[in-house]
């Protein structure tokens, strides 16, 4: 059976002998930027590099751990998306615009890539009508190496679904903002109040605003590219909508289907919740029937 990437990166790195820390310096001697939490990921298999500045690290990678010219990123094939893309089902077109704002320096969304997440809340309200009024977004994120001054948050509509705008940020001040209506992708940058050194931790909080109440919702996710120590989900229903049933949702990836994990209680208020410790890589959401 051929190797998969991850284990053949794994394996390759073990044969160097490098520390990661050390094929990171490497890399960034050929002026290319992977952060050791991406190094990591890829290594365990977690996430897979696709973008092209992500595939520009693996064919360096071959050279620094002295493998065979393509070795690696024939591996990749035609493999699954990576996590951690919120439009990657949605928009080939609207990530290479995204690529192109990075290569400038415009929205930097591979900051990212330097954050781990602690602890990821997400509070969906719902209208008396079936629709999203909003949706609040917490996290505790902790920076893994100096001088990280962003954070990128993303909404991909779901078909039939409002694109909802930003509303109030918590903890930073809103920067550039791509706003694509035909693939329903929102992104905006969220920039802290001063570059963070390595090994500190910042809160922040956002809202996706849902102002114009169209369209029946029955389905919400929210992607984690990396896992996170905690994920907490919570659903409020209006009191003249409450759905008879809901169900916790998981996808680890786009090869598999989302599946159905477990039923969730509405309350008579209208509220329900799950929380996960070592929450996993992947789309985590909830779904309820109207009927």
């Amino acid at each position: 059976m051929t190797a998969t990437f991850h284990e053949t990166l794994h394996l390759a790195i073990e044969h160097s002998g490098l520390s990661l820390e050390n094929i990171q310096r490497r890399l960034m001697d050929r002026k290319i930027t992977v952060s050791l939490a991406s190094l990591s990921y890829w290594r365990r298999g977690r996430t897979r590099p696709e973008r092209r500045t992500s595939l520009a690290a693996v064919a360096a990678l071959e050279d620094i751990l002295a493998l065979p010219d393509g070795s690696l990123r024939r591996l990749l094939g035609k493999a699954p998306h990576p996590l951690g893309q919120e439009w990657a089902m949605r928009s080939s077109s609207f990530e290479e615009r995204l690529e192109w704002k990075l290569a400038t320096a415009e929205l930097r969304a591979e900051t990212n890539n330097a954050l781990a997440a602690v602890s990821v809340e997400a509070d969906l309200h719902l209208g008396p009508d079936r629709q999203q009024v909003r949706m609040v977004n917490r996290r505790l994120l902790m920076s893994l190496a100096d001088g990280i001054d962003r954070y990128v948050t993303r909404y991909a509509a779901e078909p039939g679904e409002e694109l909802p705008v930003l509303g109030e940020v918590i903890g930073a001040t809103t920067g550039e903002q791509l706003r694509d209506l035909d693939r329903q992708v929102n992104s905006a940058e969220l920039r802290f109040d001063r570059p963070l050194p390595a090994g500190e931790t910042l809160h922040l909080q956002w809202t996706w605003e849902f102002p114009l109440g169209v369209g029946t919702s029955n389905v919400s996710r929210t992607v984690l590219s990396a896992g996170a120590r905690t994920m907490g989900y919570r659903l409020f229903f209006h009191p003249d909508a409450i759905p008879p049933r809901c169900h916790r949702t998981w996808r680890p990836s786009l090869a598999v289907p989302e599946e159905r994990v477990a039923e969730l209680r509405i309350g008579a208020r209208g509220s329900t919740h799950y929380l996960l410790t070592d929450a996993g890589a992947g789309w985590h959401g909830a779904v309820w029937d109207w009927v």
